[in-house]
């Protein structure tokens, strides 16, 4: 039979009120000589707290959840980490879900939290724009880490780093997802392009794939073989960018020197080490991971949706683009879009 807290108060000999104002740090205080005995009596019985029972009557657990569409992506599970540790500071548990790029999942696995009566959660989702208003029924703070601006204005910053260069021809491989995230890049590479009287040409210059290391190889082949003339690419994901990398090294084309390549979130071990080097925009995922377990801690109780108010990328050059690569740079170009 588990030990109650009647018992741990029978053994110190106070009530169960003093021992739920020692364990619970208030609210009436208690004097030295008492605590020392709950204490010493929580030890010896080894005693622990009933969290279900405690979660039942404030409504609430010290859990926070964070939904992501798959942890295995290098960004996905650095911001994970980040997020866990900020919670953990501030006194929380963090439970992680996977939607594995289903709005449906996700929606499962919010539902699902919610029940488990969280204090909020982090979302990173499949579709932010499908989930305004559907958010809003689950009774709980949500935290939409959906950053536009700083996708589409990085994705512009990239092309104008490949022309400072000198790299006129300028070509994509965005992912076939239905995240907004590849859309947004893509508009963010199109403007850009456009600006300087360029234009992409879906099925040339523009290759859709899947966002993998295979895909990125396949519609290297695409690209090279119907737009041999390109001399920088700008590549979705990370792992597109490898598989580039390797067909483009297959076919004896040179990079840099005669294709550039930028990609984003670029944060593996690989990316740094491996190379040529891929230069990235990335996210300031220190800075998110804080202000979203900020946002949630200080939210309201009518509080549900709520988002990130960062506006910044990070622009990390290294050997793909062209640039010398310092493997531990002192710091990286941070921008206020």
């Amino acid at each position: 039979m588990s030990v109650t807290r009647a018992d741990v108060a029978k053994a110190a000999g106070v009530s169960p009120a003093v021992v739920s104002y020692v364990l619970n740090n208030g609210p009436r205080p208690v004097s030295a000589h008492a605590r020392e005995r709950v204490l010493q009596a929580v030890a010896e019985l080894a005693y622990r707290p009933d969290g279900t029972a405690r979660s039942l009557r404030l409504g609430s657990t010290r859990s926070l959840g964070f939904v992501v569409p798959d942890i295995r992506v290098p960004s996905f599970a650095t911001l994970m980490q980040l997020v866990t540790q900020h919670a953990f500071e501030a006194g929380k548990q963090l439970l992680v879900a996977t939607s594995n790029a289903s709005l449906e999942a996700e929606r499962r696995q919010l539902s699902e939290l919610a029940e488990r009566r969280v204090g909020g959660v982090i979302l990173m989702s499949v579709d932010p724009d499908a989930q305004a208003n559907w958010v809003g029924t689950l009774g709980m703070p949500v935290v939409l880490v959906d950053r536009p601006v700083a996708m589409v204005r990085g994705a512009g910053a990239a092309v104008e780093h490949c022309r400072s260069h000198g790299r006129q021809r300028i070509g994509v491989i965005s992912s076939t997802s239905t995240s907004p995230v590849p859309r947004r890049r893509l508009q963010g590479a199109q403007t850009a392009i456009e600006a300087h009287g360029g234009r992409l040409a879906e099925g040339e210059s523009l290759i859709f794939t899947d966002p993998t290391g295979t895909g990125g190889y396949l519609a290297a082949g695409e690209l090279l073989a119907k737009s041999p003339r390109i001399d920088a690419v700008l590549i979705d994901t990370e792992a597109q960018a490898h598989g580039f990398v390797r067909a483009a090294r297959n076919r004896g084309i040179r990079i840099p020197d005669d294709v550039a390549v930028i990609t984003f979130e670029a944060m593996s071990e690989a990316a740094r080490f491996r190379g040529p080097t891929l230069t990235t925009v990335n996210s300031p995922l220190v800075k998110i991971a804080r202000q979203a377990v900020d946002r949630l801690l200080g939210a309201d109780e009518s509080a549900r949706l709520l988002a990130l108010d960062d506006v910044e990328y990070e622009f990390i050059a290294r050997e793909s683009c062209g640039c010398a690569h310092d493997l531990f740079p002192r710091e990286v170009t941070r921008i206020r879009s």
